[in-house]
């Protein structure tokens, strides 16, 4: 079996993010405005809070979308490079939490949420949920747990995310060796970090396929530039700077209940649902109907774009969605569009050295043709790798290798380009010379031969 192939990964110059993706004034508003005004406004701070609320709302809000119930619980994921100070957002979060409630930074197994999800030790035969939030300084180690052998890791979390009924652990018929378990619905938040180098590689496509990556709001993190010296303004700690605002958290919205699983529409005030529908029966009607892993990075968005609205006005104890919910919303789903669209779109980052290696370029190449096969033909692939700033010269010599070398062929119905592994699953016609066709055997790179 062939050598499974990887994209290469890019660098981010990260200097032009706080210009492409600014915090419009839309998301400061209610707690939101209240945290920002006292550490700062920024897509991490926002993330926090609203991971925060969300955490605190958990099955408070409940309201049934599209066939399913929508409740505060969110899993978010805060993309920016080391050294960018990732770590604080994890902090906001935490700093606005009621005392008690239940943070851990990993989890080893989907066997290892059993416990952190509720109380164990109790002698009930079902357990009562207990609200967990995990704060991961480094998510991408979910995925190096869940890529164990055997390990449930991934699917469990899949299935957790806003799960609506009980969940249970099966490990033998013997109590002392763990039994049959069951609790009653879970209730978890999630909030992680990552670099934008680790997350293009370990995210592959068979996770986003698997539906673990679209589960997750993903936004950059801070993006404005580093100083070694700061600025003095907006640096207390988080504990010291938040706690009026964690204490109106804890008093005011900790115990307070919206929507008891009615239908979502009627959370939303005429004027809301209008700018809503409006904007989503134009945005996601396309983006539902296409297949592929660059869309399923984002089909979970539109459940976002309802229940941020909702747990916006969640927070402010309103009695319906106003349209400030829904343009905090949009703004945010617009963002994570078109960031996940920055980091895995067409026209990938450019790569930091135009000095790249013939190895980088068939990578590039095999991996552009795989993504969209019947798409390209030579002329087109050679000028949409242009745009990363790769010497024309070394992409015709690598393509014109890899056509000989028959690693890609041209589809004879559609005269484009696609892979000789994708030609063999279509079992398409191939003539070549006398139209006698002998495969060759590659294995790795015929370049490092």
């Amino acid at each position: 079996m062939a050598a499974k192939v990887r994209s290469p990964i890019p660098s981010v110059d990260w200097t032009t993010m706080g210009e492409e993706f600014p915090c419009p004034d839309v998301l400061w508003q209610g707690v939101w405005k209240e945290v920002g005004d006292k550490v700062g406004q920024s897509w991490d701070v926002w993330m926090a809070t609203y991971i925060a609320l969300g955490a605190v709302a958990q099955r408070h809000l409940w309201w049934y979308y599209y066939r399913a119930p929508v409740y505060g619980m969110g899993y978010g994921l805060v993309v920016a490079p080391t050294g960018a100070g990732k770590e604080f957002c994890l902090n906001v979060t935490s700093a606005l939490l009621p005392a008690g409630y239940v943070e851990r930074d990993s989890v080893q197994s989907g066997q290892g949420l059993f416990p952190l999800l509720c109380n164990v030790d109790a002698k009930t035969t079902i357990k009562p949920a207990t609200p967990l939030l995990l704060l991961l300084s480094e998510w991408n180690k979910l995925i190096h747990m869940g890529g164990i052998q055997h390990s449930t890791l991934i699917d469990d979390l899949n299935a957790l995310f806003h799960r609506s009924r009980g969940w249970n652990l099966s490990r033998s018929d013997r109590g002392d060796s763990g039994g049959d378990r069951l609790m009653t619905p879970p209730i978890l938040s999630i909030l992680g970090t990552t670099t934008p180098e680790n997350l293009l590689a370990d995210v592959d496509d068979v996770l986003v396929n698997r539906g673990f990556l679209n589960r997750y709001l993903v936004l950059p993190g801070p993006t404005n530039p580093w100083v070694f010296w700061p600025d003095t303004g907006k640096t207390d700690d988080p504990v010291i700077a938040l706690s009026d605002i964690r204490t109106h958290i804890t008093e005011c919205l900790a115990s307070y209940s919206w929507g008891n699983g009615k239908d979502y529409q009627l959370a939303f005030s005429s004027a809301a649902s209008s700018l809503l529908r409006s904007w989503g029966e134009d945005f996601f009607p396309w983006l539902m109907r296409q297949s592929g892993a660059q869309a399923n990075r984002k089909k979970r968005l539109h459940v976002y774009a309802h229940q941020i609205a909702l747990l916006a006005a969640w927070s402010r104890q309103a009695l319906s969605v106003s349209e400030d919910d829904v343009a905090m919303a949009i703004a945010v789903v617009n963002a994570s569009h078109q960031f996940i669209d920055r980091l895995w779109g067409d026209e990938p980052i450019p790569l930091t050295t135009v000095e790249t290696g013939d190895f980088k370029v068939e990578q590039l190449i095999l991996a552009r043709v795989r993504e969209s096969p019947d798409r390209y033909d030579k002329a087109s692939l050679r000028e949409s790798l242009r745009r990363q700033a790769i010497p024309y010269a070394k992409i015709s010599k690598v393509l014109d290798q890899m056509v000989k070398a028959d690693v890609l062929v041209t589809n004879p119905e559609s005269m484009r380009l696609i892979t000789m592994e994708e030609l063999r699953v279509r079992k398409l016609p191939h003539e070549k010379g006398n139209g006698e066709y002998h495969p060759k055997s590659h294995r790795g790179s015929f370049l490092q031969k």
